[in-house]
């Protein structure tokens, strides 16, 4: 499962979907959980947490050797995953677009900016690190212009205007970066060192991932209806 072995098989491909399911829909759960925990919490901290979560999930399934392909797809899993919340709360999609859009770009990035890590030598966390911080900067950057365009909440639209750019960054950008700095080269250790085991049970037993994912995604409808009952 590394980007420099033979093209994937149609078994390995089925394989790798169910890694991008499940690793796609635990992020979507963190994300779920920050929503009804943390709602009330000072916003950079919930959202830059969040932000080091994901990439720290998204540095396990680097270090466990998939394809830097995975990684824009394993985000847009976790973003499919938001719109969960619009049924049970009955709220227009336009409400989860922009943080749909947050956690896309932060796979995308982070697939873009691997490269640069990698030319340094598979043992240097620190370019690694450094890659997550630059990922995630870029992606806040794009998410403030884009966001503005999209489906602006009262919280983004603040940040509009003369310096809203600079104030966004320091607000969030910066918040974000760090903790992806933190989270993603500690993912990546973890998935280094899991990464037989994670193989061999990928080979043998590739449903239990998709069941895995089945109950992250159940859990996340839990967590949407827990906080919708709690009235948070």
């Amino acid at each position: 499962m590394n980007e420099h072995h033979a093209p994937l098989d149609a078994s390995a491909q089925r394989h790798l979907l169910a890694v991008t399911f499940l690793l796609g829909s635990i992020w979507g759960l963190v994300e779920a959980l920050a929503g009804s925990t943390m709602r009330s919490a000072f916003p950079p901290l919930r959202a830059a947490l969040c932000t080091g979560i994901g990439m720290g999930i998204l540095g396990f399934g680097a270090g466990a050797g998939f394809p830097r392909r995975l990684m824009a797809a394993i985000a847009l899993v976790a973003a499919s995953t938001m719109m969960l919340a619009v049924p049970i709360l009955r709220c227009s999609p336009l409400c989860r677009a922009n943080a749909m859009l947050a956690v896309t770009l932060h796979g995308t990035m982070l697939a873009a900016y691997l490269p640069l890590a990698e030319r340094g030598g598979r043992n240097d966390l620190r370019r690694y690190g450094a890659a997550a911080f630059l990922a995630a900067l870029s992606s806040s950057l794009l998410f403030h212009t884009l966001g503005l365009r999209l489906a602006p909440c009262q919280y983004l639209l603040s940040f509009g205007g003369e310096w809203g750019l600079a104030r966004f960054l320091l607000r969030e950008g910066i918040p974000w970066a760090l903790f992806s700095a933190v989270f993603f080269p500690a993912g990546l250790s973890l998935g280094r060192k899991n990464a037989g085991r994670i193989s061999r049970v990928l080979e043998r037993r590739p449903t239990l991932w998709y069941g895995a994912s089945a109950v992250s995604i159940a859990l996340c409808l839990l967590a949407i209806s827990a906080s919708l009952l709690w009235g948070r």
